[in-house]
């Protein structure tokens, strides 16, 4: 069996090297992996944001508008609660692949 030392000298060096360069690659994937995971939905993340956002000013709300602020605030609800399974909904299916 050849040493390492008889290839050349310095495989510490050679070793400590690939060591970082393998680092480096999965720290790259990791972070691609969670931009991926954060891209996923991001429309339906941002009109959930949205919906809640004008559930709660209507909430705020003074007048109840002769019974239409409670109803919009009530499909509100409702709009979110769909967001939300259909979100679940398609990690499911994207797992399922």
């Amino acid at each position: 069996m050849v040493s390492r030392r008889a290839m050349g000298g310095g495989g510490g060096a050679l070793m400590v090297r690939m060591r970082m360069r393998l680092l480096a690659v999965a720290t790259l994937l990791t972070v691609a992996h969670a931009g991926v995971l954060a891209a996923d939905h991001a429309e339906m993340r941002g009109a959930l944001r949205e919906i809640e956002t004008a559930r709660r000013h209507l909430e705020s709300a003074k007048h109840d508008y002769r019974g239409h602020r409670p109803n919009a605030v009530e499909e509100l609800r409702q709009a979110e609660e769909q967001i939300r399974r259909g979100i679940e909904k398609a990690g499911a299916a994207k797992e399922e692949q």
